[in-house]
């Protein structure tokens, strides 16, 4: 997982499947919650929090305005 540099730089990042399907010891994901989780797991000891899809949703509500 090599989202962590952009996002403590106040970037943005995304996970899904349609990124990545595996685990850092390499194993396959079993779902696409399940990647994300561990995604924003990540960023936890940095006090990052993960966005909730409303707070998306405001934020690109925002930009396109």
């Amino acid at each position: 997982m090599r989202r962590s540099g952009g996002a403590l730089l106040g970037g943005c990042i995304r996970a899904g499947f349609e990124n990545n399907c595996w685990r850092p010891d390499g194993s396959l994901v079993g779902s696409n919650a399940e990647l994300v989780g561990l995604t924003a797991a990540q960023f936890l000891p940095c006090r990052k929090e993960a966005m909730s899809a409303q707070q998306l949703r405001e934020l690109w509500a925002a930009v396109i305005a």
